[in-house]
């Protein structure tokens, strides 16, 4: 479970640093659309790992339910 913790922890990191990478580098040149596209494409991957890792290292078993529901929708 710590090497789980660990992980997500890494990964949310990851995450945070490419969002301040993508601002701080918005202000010294200017993106198109696509590269935006491919950029938020690299940080919603990462994102959604971290999410399911936190989720299955805090057990939350209401999110679980929740996820449950969306997918018999």
């Amino acid at each position: 479970m710590k090497i789980l913790c660990i992980l997500a922890c890494i990964i949310s990191l990851d995450v945070i640093l490419t969002l301040i990478q993508i601002y701080v580098f918005n202000h010294s040149q200017s993106y198109s659309y696509e590269q935006y596209a491919i950029l938020l494409l690299g940080i919603f991957a990462p994102l959604l790992t971290a999410v399911l890792l936190w989720i299955k290292v805090f057990n939350l078993k209401y999110l679980n339910k929740l996820g449950h529901i969306f997918i018999k929708m």
